[in-house]
């Protein structure tokens, strides 16, 4: 069995730094509840409303202090975008507000659940860091996927899924 430290992490910046993604991500999820709730109550948050803005803003910017200006090459980028002006169409015409959250809550969805391969795939210029690495990480070379702070990013790190090898690594059931 393998310990957890053993399996190559990402640098963080400073201490607890998944710890605070993990928690506004999980706020972001929060506002996005409350404010459909209220719409589809028939009402209006303000509360769900600034905190939609500001966890999504802070999402925005982490991602792109981490990837820099490659970022807005990448499909998840253009998800944001996508969601964002669905977002400002519901605002600026109410009668059209629900299906723009509905549209938001499944893009957001979608895109957070797809592949690294598929989140960091860039619609112009290089590969980002996920999306160069081969699809399971089973010893191939991974040199030429050199991922972000110049280290090697293991496939398993860019799925959103457990492959068959992390499977194996965490001794869930159905390992290859």
């Amino acid at each position: 069995m393998l310990f957890a430290s053993q399996i190559p992490q990402m640098p963080r910046r400073f201490p607890g730094q998944r710890g605070i993604r993990i928690l506004v991500r999980t706020a972001h999820i929060g506002a996005v509840v409350l404010f459909m709730g209220a719409v589809l109550g028939g009402s209006r948050s303000v509360v769900g409303a600034a905190a939609l803005g500001g966890t999504g803003i802070y999402l925005v910017i982490d991602q792109m202090i981490r990837d820099g200006s490659a970022h807005f090459r990448y499909v998840a980028f253009w998800a944001v975008i996508l969601k964002i002006l669905a977002l400002t169409l519901g605002i600026l015409n109410p009668d059209w507000l629900v299906a723009a959250l509905w549209f938001c809550l499944v893009v957001g969805g979608l895109i957070s659940h797809a592949p690294g391969r598929v989140r960091h795939h860039a619609l112009w210029g290089e590969k980002g860091p996920c999306a160069k690495h081969p699809a399971h990480f089973d010893g191939a070379d991974a040199s030429e996927g050199a991922g972000r702070f110049g280290t090697n990013i293991p496939s398993e790190m860019c799925q959103s899924t457990p492959s068959a090898s992390s499977k194996a690594v965490s001794g869930l059931p159905g390992a290859a």
